[in-house]
């Protein structure tokens, strides 16, 4: 049996064009772009994160920083507050001394005299006053003679009543408590004007010593405002001290960025270049924000020598004098002066530099480690030279206060 094998249609393709090879390869070219312009869209989404990561850890960086500085500066006032206190009670026993010192000398002049004088006063106006009283004396016998002699006739002639005998039983009395009562009377004026002279005298010795009393007054008011009015060098130090604190403080550091210049500087980064994206960086945004601070850190160092280093330690410096006339610790040295405050200041900017440092940890990685080990050599190399400049200035101060003492 045989079957028939139908052969396949054939069909017949139009022959394309020239026009429709241009189009097509118009198209392909389209797509081709639009492929590319997809991928550097995405290249550009990709380095700004990596970008805002760079920048967000330079931004914590700085905060950090800041708050360390904070936290040096906050420790500076504790210290200076704590050194006012122990000024201003080193001055508060001073002047109680000198006050209890005026004290004492005014006892001295007006009541210690006058103490060991009063006895002797004391007899002059007993003496003075004993012979008005021999003559109340004898007035007061004479009386009570009388009176016992108009009892003895009564007694004597019976011409006592009784109602009255009753009614002032006093006058019943026997002859000698009468006499008794006598001396009695004759006693207590005696003791009252002895007790009155008493009572005058202390009066009649205040009312003297008044005027010493005042001039003594005067002379250690007097003597109190020359001791005010003398130069101490702990009242000027603190005085200039409070003055120095009420002036205002410059800002610790500059500003950090906000999130608007952050984002700028990346959007502005991005559009720069559009050839590099294929070299995309594949290190780390913190460490790549740790070398970026440690360069920033290096040429802050710099510039922080270049400005003060050669004319401040050109500069004398003054230290606050103790109450012995002598100059105090190094580490006493405050910003009383001009060159003080600009030696100080030198000294703070190196103190943050190094608290800057401090912020930076290597993670590891052994290139972040020598680079800031080279920098903190540099910054308390500078401290360094600063301290023995400050030992060599104290040292001159002392010495020229030593010759003083000497001549």
């Amino acid at each position: 049996m045989y079957f028939y094998i139908q052969p396949a249609a054939t069909f017949d393709y139009p022959s394309l064009s020239l026009d429709d090879y241009v189009q097509l390869h118009r198209l392909l070219r389209q797509e081709r772009q639009a492929a590319m312009y997809h991928a550097q869209q995405q290249r550009r989404i990709q380095r700004a994160l990596y970008n805002l990561e760079v920048m967000t850890e330079l931004y914590r960086r700085r905060q950090e920083e800041e708050r360390a500085i904070r936290a040096y500066y906050e420790q500076k006032e504790r210290q200076r507050q704590e050194l006012i206190r122990q000024q201003q009670l080193a001055q508060q026993q001073q002047q109680q001394q000198r006050y209890l010192a005026a004290l004492e000398e005014h006892y001295m002049n007006c009541y210690y005299p006058q103490k060991h004088q009063e006895p002797f006063a004391h007899h002059s106006t007993f003496y003075q006053e004993s012979e008005p009283e021999e003559e109340e004396d004898e007035d007061d016998n004479e009386d009570v003679r009388t009176q016992q002699l108009a009892a003895l006739v009564k007694l004597i002639f019976g011409t006592q009543d009784e109602t009255t005998r009753h009614e002032e039983p006093a006058h019943d009395v026997p002859l000698y408590k009468e006499s008794q009562f006598g001396e009695v009377k004759q006693q207590a004026p005696f003791e009252a004007k002895h007790n009155e002279v008493k009572h005058e005298e202390p009066e009649t010795t205040m009312e003297k010593a008044k005027p010493y009393g005042d001039m003594a007054l005067d002379d250690t008011e007097t003597k109190d405002t020359n001791l005010d009015s003398t130069n101490d060098p702990m009242e000027e130090d603190l005085d200039d001290e409070m003055a120095s604190a009420d002036e205002d403080v410059p800002s610790l550091i500059e500003p950090t960025e906000n999130i608007k210049g952050l984002v700028s500087e990346i959007l502005d980064a991005s559009v720069e270049n559009h050839s590099d994206f294929s070299v995309f960086p594949e290190e780390d945004p913190v460490k790549l924000a740790k070398y970026e601070a440690l360069s920033r850190i290096e040429q802050e160092l710099k510039d922080i020598q270049q400005k003060h280093e050669k004319h401040i330690l050109g500069n004398t410096l003054d230290f606050p004098l103790s109450s012995d006339g002598r100059p105090l610790s190094p580490d006493a040295l405050t910003a009383t002066t001009a060159n003080n405050r600009e030696f100080l200041g030198y000294e703070d900017e190196i103190m943050k530099v190094l608290l800057k440092l401090d912020t930076i940890e290597s993670d590891g990685d052994e290139d972040i480690r020598n680079e800031r080990k080279n920098l903190v050599k540099q910054a308390e190399g500078l401290l360094g030279t600063l301290d023995e400049y400050k030992q060599r200035e104290w040292e001159r101060v002392s010495s020229a206060s030593e010759d003083e003492d000497a001549l």
